[in-house]
C-alpha cells in the first residue's frame, strides 16, 4: 500500500490512521485484502478515495472542535443569511 501510494506522490498526504480506514475502505471495495486489492484500483480511484478520506477525517476534526457530527449533518451554503 505504502509503495503505490508513493508512486502517486500522496504518502505524505496521509497518516497511520487514515491508512488504516483505507485499509479497511479496499477491502470493503475490493473483498480482497488491501495489498492485494489496491492493484485492481486505477490510481483516478485511489486518489479518490484518499480525497474521500482526508474530507472525512477533516469533517470529523472541524465537528469535534464545534462539538457536532458533521457526517450526520448536511451543511447547506445559506449565502449571506439568505
Amino acid at each position: 500500500m505504502k509503495e503505490r501510494l508513493t508512486q502517486l506522490n500522496i504518502l505524505g498526504e496521509t497518516d497511520h490512521e487514515l491508512r488504516v480506514a483505507l485499509d479497511y475502505e479496499i477491502e470493503k471495495m475490493t473483498g480482497q485484502y488491501c495489498d492485494e486489492g489496491v492493484k485492481g484500483l486505477s490510481d483516478s480511484e485511489l486518489r479518490s478515495l484518499v480525497s474521500m478520506l482526508l474530507e472525512r477525517k477533516r469533517k470529523k476534526k472541524v465537528g469535534q472542535a464545534l462539538g457536532v457530527d458533521l457526517e450526520q449533518t448536511e451543511v447547506v451554503n445559506v449565502g449571506a443569511y439568505a
